[in-house]
């Protein structure tokens, strides 16, 4: 097997986390980003994921392991691109 790519989870800055957790909308790009955002968190800042920015994800898989996580996704991109994330990121923040 030829590995293509490899997702790596790089520990997260406190500081970038705080303010990620502060923002309108967080996104999410793929199921391991959810996975992985969750691992780096604390219970605590875990909550503030729950109960915080809106979740937007960029297609059903993603937004399936966000549920699976224990997530509200607030929208999901009609197009799994970064033009269709856009979009349903801006549809979120006109619904909030």
């Amino acid at each position: 097997d030829l590995a293509v790519y490899e997702t790596r989870a790089e520990a997260p800055v406190a500081q970038v986390v705080d303010e990620a957790l502060d923002a309108d909308v967080i996104t999410f790009t793929a199921a391991s980003t959810v996975t992985n955002t969750l691992a780096a968190l604390d219970d605590a800042q875990s909550a503030r994921l729950a109960h915080g920015p809106a979740v937007v994800s960029i297609g059903p898989i993603t937004s399936q392991a966000a549920r699976d996580a224990g997530l509200q996704v607030a929208m999901e991109a009609t197009d799994s691109d970064i033009p269709g994330l856009v979009t349903a990121v801006i549809a979120a923040l006109a619904t909030e």
